[in-house]
């Protein structure tokens, strides 16, 4: 099964419906196997069932006296070595029972009517609260009786490890003996009257108790912190402190809550808090300073029900209110955890450990099992939309606020920050951002078209400094950006360099150079990529989509000038988004080298992407870009060629490119993964897709899966092959989701909340081993082999080991050769140049014989008029013998005619404009440059993708 069979939060384990009447108490053993129940006439115990459904079965039942209706008064079970069901009744006993409900030991006192009793395990002692006021009591072991028992089998007494018998499990031989009195200011107790009977007993009864009963305002709640042996007395609104070994006062909280109930209290030491529940306000939280208490916080509405997992120590609260509303807090951020809305008021609540909880209502009793599915990493002030991760434990985050942040999860900082820029002061919103580890910048793009450029610093938590605002972008409109970064191509030997390290005029790549140098050079000339001679390598460049629909090559190292430029889209619209595959052989970006261990390069051999091997058939550079529902796959290879082209039936929302394959996710909450390659999408069931709007996609090339996330609220973790392996409900909307590291670890943002689902809560499954049904615990990462791609497993790099310096691929075929101290001139280039015009002509006429006659151009076949083109070596495979060149020429001034003649019309009859003026003809020709570089060949066919019903 995909589907997770817990879902995080409240789940369903036991529904307990045995009960008639209403329901007073419920208690528990210590190892929370076993529940006890009490109604006004019988005492069950039970336990849920251990199958998949939540029903309950009946282990033993004790009925009280049908004369006397709420028989028990009180009921506490406790824990091991003792496991005895201790409980109050009206006749003034205390009864102790055995956990299948026999009774052990059955012991008169003088207490009155009980109405809660709590276990101090430490003394050995219980301490009552009722009507006779709050009192702990000891046990007396009566050994003289004991040795006259002939009968009594020994056995049965429960001891400790050392053989001493267990105070309180001692049977018929024991007396509950009075140990403390605690005055508790303002409330009133009744001492029982006791009187001689006529065998010599005294006589305690309710009956000659019951006319003083009514007239007297108790102290019923009694709090017990064991750690500090610290007994709280909660009376009206006030809270007392007392030690529970002397009963001495020790803290004196009075009119916390003036003219209102207190209802619960929880205390936590060690923070110096102290939480308090009222029955119409919130819960109110203390700050205990010198034993005075500053009003901290208020949390919540209308809540009459508060317990803590822990009594020393409380990590979390479980709160309910009137509305039927059942809440996790925690006690350290004070924030809502999990949400539960149930259809009638709780009348308690009741923690087993930090994992259960059991809420009894007006007749059954539902036994939940809390799961936490992801940890709290961060709480933010602003709602992340954006998280992008950029290497393993460093994630790029975008905020509503229009702020970038760095997150290094390895930190020890609070923050987790390793950079934060400041919200951008401006009225322009943050569209996208990129960061650069080789150069150390990070790049934001704003609404109006601007791009803002910080300079990152190695120091955790350091502010970037601002570089500059490229506003000379904002006439272009720019709405979707992705970084090409420094270092990830290397110069080929055969490209001619200038001294300057720029690539010559009129620089071609000879035929009989190495396949994977001509393709490397082909990308360099086509994107007229900057070159940076210190490293061998491109520089640093962005690519930018354009409102209307055109893509731009930025130079980052040149302060953002336009270097290429080509129409995306024509009428479909603006490039919302798009995105570089890097999966070629060559390409590989230099931090992935030197922190993954890989040692791909742009050497002649074949790059091993982890997982997956490429090609050197296979594009070097592809650019997918999308406009609403449309898609476009360019390789930015041969010509900038338009290859493949994608139709969605609704508005692709997110857009992500990993390895061959494109992620796409729409409104409707369909994924899609299509192959670069093919242009064709994977076949998968889209009934396994989100119900709602996915916001979010994070693919894995290293473990080859892809984890989405959707309005639907729920994560789902694909394989590359449009497999679901898992499907995660969360609660609430994610806004944003990315892989975290290569174990498998989830980030996610929910409100303004980031959390982790580590890899071991979600990705191993329960399978069956062999005919002896031995369960054994499988991974969805098994099939992806370690050692594949040499990734390192260890420890997050720190945030220092992700600014290293920049190293050249270690291969000696495209490293270039760098000039000597007393050289001045770039040795490719040092060629032999004509000395005269006489010399440059003859060699001119030479090349233009040559190319002619059909013969392929070499190193040295460069036109002098094709100097200004970068491309002239592409163009001149196709270049025509002059009586071609006249036919084209003669056509083109016959089109030229046409198309003004056809304007001319236009104008003056503009009715006529649609009918006889076709759409090519009116649309005007661009003066791009590299406009005419799309391949019109072989045109592929527009792929169309179909969406199932959501």
């Amino acid at each position: 099964m995909p589907e997770l069979p817990v879902r995080p939060g409240f789940n369903l384990n036991g529904n307990f419906r045995g009960h008639a009447s209403a329901i007073r108490f419920v208690c528990c053993n210590a190892q929370g196997t076993c529940f006890y129940s009490c109604d006004d006439k019988t005492l069950r115990a039970w336990r849920p069932s251990t199958s998949s459904s939540a029903t309950c079965e009946v282990l033993h039942e004790l009925v009280f006296p049908s004369y006397q209706a709420a028989f028990v008064t009180a009921m506490m079970s406790t824990p091991e070595p003792l496991n005895s069901l201790f409980v109050a009744c009206l006749d003034s006993q205390l009864r102790i029972y055995s956990e299948k409900l026999r009774l052990r030991s059955c012991m008169p006192w003088a207490n009155g009517q009980v109405r809660q009793i709590v276990y101090n395990g430490k003394r050995d002692q219980i301490i009552t609260a009722g009507s006779s006021g709050v009192k702990s009591w000891y046990c007396e072991l009566d050994y003289e009786a004991c040795r006259s028992d002939v009968a009594m089998d020994l056995h049965s007494i429960p001891r400790t490890k050392d053989g001493e018998i267990v105070p309180w499990g001692f049977g018929k031989y024991q007396h509950a003996r009075l140990h403390t009195s605690f005055h508790v200011p303002g409330a009133r107790s009744i001492i029982p009257r006791t009187f001689q009977k006529a065998d010599g007993n005294k006589d305690s009864s309710p009956s000659s108790q019951s006319a003083n009963i009514s007239s007297a305002d108790w102290c019923e709640r009694i709090v017990l912190h064991e750690g500090s042996q610290t007994l709280f007395a909660v009376f009206m609104g006030s809270i007392y402190g007392y030690d529970a070994g002397t009963g001495a006062m020790t803290m004196n909280f009075a009119n916390l809550h003036p003219n209102q109930i207190i209802t619960s209290m929880v205390y936590a030491p060690a923070n110096d808090t102290m939480f308090t529940a009222t029955l119409d306000q919130a819960i109110t939280v203390w700050r205990i300073s010198g034993n005075v208490p500053q009003k901290f916080r208020q949390l919540g509405k209308l809540i009459h029900h508060m317990v803590g997992d822990d009594p020393d120590q409380p990590r979390s609260l479980l709160t309910s209110s009137y509305d039927g509303m059942v809440t996790l807090w925690s006690a350290d951020s004070l924030e809502p955890v999990h949400r539960m809305r149930l259809a009638q008021v709780p009348h308690g609540l009741l923690r087993v450990g930090p994992d259960r909880a059991v809420v009894h209502l007006q007749t059954e009793v539902k036994v939940f099992t809390i799961q936490h599915l992801y940890d709290l990493l961060l709480e933010c002030n602003s709602v992340p939309q954006v998280l992008h991760r950029v290497n393993t434990g460093l994630i790029l985050a975008e905020f509503a606020d229009c702020s970038v942040r760095l997150l290094d999860v390895g930190s020890d900082r609070m923050d987790k920050s390793a950079a934060v820029t400041v919200p951008q002061l401006s009225t322009n919103n943050l569209l996208c951002s990129a960061c650069s580890l080789t150069r150390r910048r990070l790049y934001a793009l704003l609404s109006d078209g601007s791009l803002h450029v910080w300079q990152l610093h190695p120091n955790p938590g350091a502010a970037p400094t601002f570089l500059s605002a490229w506003t000379h972008l904002q006439r272009e409109q720019c709405i979707s950006m992705d970084l090409l970064e420094a270092g990830s191509l290397a110069i080929p030997r055969s490209l001619p360099l200038t001294e300057y390290g720029t690539v010559a005029k009129g620089a071609f790549i000879p035929p009989n150079a190495d396949p994977l140098e001509q393709r490397v050079s082909a990308v360099i000339l086509n994107l007229v990529l900057g070159l940076d001679n210190n490293s061998g390598c491109v520089s640093e460049h962005l690519v930018l989509g354009s409102r209307l629909g055109d893509i731009l090559v930025v130079d980052a190292d040149r302060g953002g000038s336009i270097v290429c430029r080509f129409p995306g889209f024509k009428h479909q619209g603006g490039v919302t988004r798009l995105a570089l595959s890097c999966s070629g052989p060559g390409l590989r970006r230099p931090w992935q080298r030197h922190l993954l261990g890989q040692k791909s390069s742009v050497a002649g051999q074949k790059a091993n992407d982890v997982g997956q091997q490429i090609s050197d058939e296979d594009p070097i550079l592809t650019l997918v870009v999308v406009s609403r529902n449309y898609m476009k796959v360019w390789d930015l290879e041969l010509g900038l060629r338009f290859m493949h082209a994608a139709e969605t039936s609704h508005l692709i929302t997110c857009l992500e490119v990993s390895g061959s394959r494109a992620f796409l996710g729409t409104a409707t909450g369909s994924v899609h993964i299509l192959d670069l390659y093919t242009g064709r999408p994977l076949a998968a069931s889209s009934s396994l897709d989100h119900m709602d709007c996915v916001t979010a996609l994070s693919p894995s090339l290293e473990l080859q899966h892809v984890v989405t996330a959707g309005r639907d609220c729920h994560i789902k973790v694909y394989d590359f092959g449009k497999a679901l392996k898992r499907s995660m409900y969360v609660g609430c909307p994610v806004n944003a989701v990315a892989f975290l590291n290569v174990a498998g670890d989830i980030l996610m943002a929910i409100g303004k909340r980031l959390v982790i689902i580590e890899s071991h809560k979600y990705a191993y499954i329960l399978h069956e081993s062999g005919g002896d049904h031995l369960q054994r615990k499988e991974s969805i990462f098994a099939d992806i082999p370690k050692s594949q791609g040499n990734v390192q497993h260890g420890p997050s790099p720190r945030w220092q080991d992700f600014f290293i310096p920049f190293v050249p691929p270690p291969c000696q075929e495209f490293l270039p050769h760098r000039p000597s101290s007393g050289s001045s001139q770039h040795p490719r280039s040092a060629r032999t140049r004509p000395n005269s015009s006489h010399q440059a002509q003859e060699q001119h006429s030479s090349k233009r014989s040559s190319i002619t006659n059909g013969a392929e151009p070499t190193e040295d076949d460069r036109p002098l008029e094709w100097q200004d083109d970068p491309l002239w070596f592409i163009r001149s495979k196709d270049r025509k013998s002059a009586a071609e060149q006249a036919l084209a020429a003669k056509q083109r001034a016959v089109r030229e005619q046409k198309r003004k003649a056809l304007q001319e019309i236009a104008r003056s009859q503009p009715y006529l404009q649609p009918a006889l003026i076709p759409h090519q003809t009116l649309s005007l020709q661009s003066n791009i440059r590299t406009a005419s570089r799309v391949s019109s060949t072989n045109p592929s066919p527009r792929v169309r993708i179909t969406e199932g019903p959501s």
